[in-house]
């Protein structure tokens, strides 16, 4: 949250307030505003004169080093690969399981957000996760890693690779 001006004994010009909200795939950017604008409607039916409520997507100003500028909103997209398409079979076989490398690993969505939302979300490549660990506590002050699991993850990804390098190429 920023406060303007940040003097405590000062009654601020401005609030912004940042929701780092995770979308599910198919959710537009109209569709997000629309329902956080209803949040705040219920919650703050009445801002008094000279007071506004303005619901936005955060937006990001990028410069190369030659010069070009470029504006983008930073509306991550949700997305979902379907558990039987053949590039998660395919990585799924690839894998295995830790007990039983013959069968295939267990599918299903990650419960925390990735950088997916751009490969994805927003350019339509493949994009599925593998990784050692406990998904509670990733992105946490509390992440921790078993080094046998780690390694025995870390010594699955060039089968990764392979399968799903053949999977793409059909």
């Amino acid at each position: 949250m920023d406060v303007l001006p940040e003097s405590r004994n000062v009654i601020p010009d401005r609030v912004v307030v940042v929701l780092d909200w995770r979308i599910l795939p198919g959710t537009s950017e109209e569709e997000l505003l629309a329902a956080l604008g209803a949040v705040l409607d219920a919650r703050i039916p009445q801002v008094p004169d000279g007071f506004g409520v303005t619901p936005r997507i955060a937006v990001l100003r990028q410069r190369t080093w030659r010069g070009v500028e470029e504006e983008r909103g930073l509306l991550t997209p949700g997305f979902l690969m379907p558990a039987d398409d053949p590039v998660v079979r395919a990585a799924a076989a690839a894998v295995g399981r830790r007990a039983d490398s013959a069968s295939p690993a267990a599918v299903r969505p990650w419960t925390f957000a990735t950088d997916g939302g751009w490969s994805m979300g927003a350019f339509g490549i493949p994009t599925l996760g593998f990784a050692p660990g406990e998904e509670r506590y990733a992105h946490t002050n509390r992440e921790r890693l078993d080094v046998e699991e780690a390694r025995w993850a870390f010594e699955r990804h060039p089968a990764l690779v392979t399968g799903v390098q053949r999977a793409l190429a059909g």
